[in-house]
């Protein structure tokens, strides 16, 4: 069971660099519902609260300038797993 321990953070950050990503909508899509999925399944311990708190201020400044409503609403959805 220990055997994954450190690569869910390691996976989020990776995944938040594709939320930046202003290219393609259905890759920050398909990121933000990986991100939910990851983060509704791994302890918070495992996931660190810094990291939450970088992953927060991604997701709010990806719904400042994201026109595509499903995104937004999978960014919203993201914000309630994290407990913003």
């Amino acid at each position: 069971p220990g055997g994954f321990k450190g690569y869910p953070g390691k996976l989020i950050d990776s995944i938040s660099t594709i939320l930046a990503d202003q290219s393609s909508s259905k890759r920050r899509l398909a990121a933000l519902e990986f991100l939910s999925i990851l983060i509704k399944n791994i302890p918070r311990e495992e996931v660190g609260f810094e990291r939450l708190g970088r992953l927060l201020m991604v997701t709010t400044e990806l719904l400042k300038t994201e026109l595509v409503r499903p995104v937004r609403n999978e960014a919203m959805r993201l914000l309630g797993v994290i407990g913003a």
